[in-house]
């Protein structure tokens, strides 16, 4: 019985560690949920996400760098205070009762669902609005090459250097307690923030995955403390969450539609939270 159950966790695992992985992200949010409804207690369910997104957005970052599609002037900062606040996270998580985290948890699900879903609508907006600007680019001058650097250049022009420090500390805050209290990464909160100060989709899944690596180790770190580990579902987790993140950010450098992805995540975030609050009322 316990082959059977490890068997179809790794199949999980490797599903939506693949899916996710593809958006810069960790698994966590879905893996946390699925173990609980296994019967695993929530503060081993969250050290186990915890563990797999250092994993697999450790497996991610591997890829994006060989890809040098990573901003680490953005991410350095928010490693900083995200590590401090992990922490702080995971203490102040031991004295909270889980049903309270279950809702902090559900809620954060529907936030970081939203964001998404938001920005993906005007992100549809802008694309629609730049096709016809190219167009008349192209109408006018005929100059492809000149159409490109402008685009390309609306992203540089976001952010200012100072910017980028004072942008990367502050949310490093809040994704490191989010990160330590309810043992996700933070990158559902991460990605649509940076698509909506402009970055590019894939630089910013690059760069979120970056992040939430540390973000994920040193909440990982601080909850193996305090939690009594199940080692042979870790090593279970381990090897199918490598294998999804590697098989995930692989495929995130092909042609693969972004907003069907995007669309995938929301559903996933929107349904897991429900079926918890339903779960406890």
């Amino acid at each position: 019985m316990e082959i059977l159950l490890y068997f179809v966790i790794a199949i999980v695992v490797f599903a939506f560690t693949a899916i996710v992985a593809i958006a810069g992200i960790g698994a966590a949010f879905i893996l946390i949920p699925f173990l609980f409804w296994m019967g695993y207690p929530f503060n081993l369910a969250a050290t186990i996400g915890m563990f797999s997104n250092v994993l697999s957005t450790g497996s991610q970052s591997y890829v994006h760098a060989k890809n040098h599609s990573i901003n680490y002037r953005i991410a350095l900062p928010m490693i900083i205070t995200s590590g401090i606040f992990a922490v702080i996270g995971v203490l102040i998580s031991t004295s909270v009762d889980e049903k309270i985290l279950l809702i902090l948890f559900s809620i954060f699900l529907f936030v970081a669902g939203s964001f998404i879903f938001f920005r993906t609508v005007k992100s549809n907006k802008n694309e629609n609005f730049e096709k016809k600007e190219i167009e008349n680019i192209n109408i006018l001058s005929g100059n492809i090459k000149e159409k490109k650097e402008h685009i390309d250049l609306n992203e540089e022009n976001t952010f200012t250097p100072s910017k980028y420090i004072i942008f990367g500390l502050i949310s490093g805050i809040l994704i490191g307690f989010i990160s330590g209290m309810l043992g996700v990464g933070g990158g559902s909160l991460i990605l649509p923030v940076l698509l909506f100060y402009g970055m590019e989709t894939k630089k910013a899944a690059s760069t979120t995955s970056f992040v939430v690596l540390f973000s994920s180790l040193t909440s990982f770190l601080s909850r193996v403390i305090i939690t009594q580990i199940d080692w042979g579902l870790i090593i279970i987790v381990g090897i199918f969450t490598l294998m999804g993140g590697f098989t995930g950010s692989k495929l995130m450098h092909f042609k693969l539609k972004q907003k069907q992805i995007k669309l995938v995540i929301i559903i996933i975030l929107w349904v897991v939270g429900i079926k918890i609050l339903l779960g406890l009322f």
